[in-house]
């Protein structure tokens, strides 16, 4: 398997509590992700090496939908977008904070769990996915 480390966050008080877990297993992985509530447990984040620059993240859920995005080399990052949404902005908590993110980037849960199996198992974007580029 491709990804050697898993954060998975937990705000209580302002402060990130979560857990680090070197070589999860896919089940630990997709535990987490459906853990996500959008609330204190808004991120799981899939990297080759603890702080590393090859990682995917998965931030959620809202309504069943997650914002997904990855980079190999923390310079170029791609989301997966879904085309039927619009690009309106709306305020979502993710890592810590609140941001302005583009309707379309949330993607059903369902999408985000075939991206990270696919990253998990060989670090690579799932073909068949609709990626685009954030540059």
């Amino acid at each position: 398997m491709f990804v050697k480390n898993m954060h998975a966050d937990d705000w209580q008080n302002e402060s990130d509590v979560g857990v680090s877990v070197n070589d999860p297993t896919w089940d630990m992985v997709r535990h987490a992700i459906l853990q996500l509530n959008g609330n204190n447990k808004t991120m799981t984040v899939l990297a080759e090496r603890e702080d590393g620059d090859h990682q995917m993240i998965i931030a959620g859920q809202w309504d069943g939908r997650c914002l997904v995005n990855a980079t190999v080399d923390s310079r170029n990052f791609f989301s997966l977008v879904d085309a039927s949404r619009s690009k309106k902005q709306q305020i979502l908590f993710v890592g810590g904070q609140n941001g302005d993110y583009e309707e379309r980037k949330c993607v059903p849960v369902e999408w985000a769990l075939e991206a990270a199996q696919a990253f998990y198992e060989n670090g690579e974007l799932k073909k068949s996915l609709p990626w685009e580029s954030d540059r």
